[in-house]
């Protein structure tokens, strides 16, 4: 709630600076086109980021450090009092070599996966990752 405050109190005028955490290594499409946007919609308003995982800015909002994040995944157990916007999305894939059996497949179930170790994200750095991979069928790349 504070964080939508934050941003009713910028647009009417009230501060001129918004700080905003992203992913620096997921938003590299998405965040220019948004805060270009913004821009032009208020030019006077100085924007300052900080490239921080979500769990940082998970923190940050908290302590009102940042007024709004672009984080990657909406997690259950941080943020109750957070209000939430999609502003885009991904899709979550999964590579294997041309022999495995798993290629001839269209669509992979998580399950197909069990047997076979993978990299993923860290639950600590990534809140709501392994929610996020265990609620969906992947894609092969």
């Amino acid at each position: 709630m504070q964080s939508v405050q934050a941003v009713q109190r910028l647009s009417r005028g009230e501060t001129s600076q918004l700080n905003i955490g992203y992913v620096a290594n997921v938003y590299h499409n998405l965040l220019p086109v948004t805060l270009g946007t913004f821009r032009r919609a208020c030019p006077r308003t100085a924007l300052n980021l900080f490239d921080m995982t979500p769990a940082e800015q998970y923190q940050a909002l908290d302590e009102h450090k940042i007024d709004l994040g672009f984080v990657c995944f909406r997690t259950r157990s941080v943020g109750s009092d957070l209000h939430w916007e999609s502003v885009g999305h991904d899709i979550l894939m999964v590579a294997v070599a041309a022999g495995s059996p798993l290629a001839k497949k269209a669509k992979i179930d998580l399950k197909d996966l069990e047997p076979i170790f993978f990299v993923g994200m860290s639950q600590k750095t990534y809140p709501g990752s392994n929610d996020r991979c265990l609620s969906h069928h992947v894609p092969r790349f």
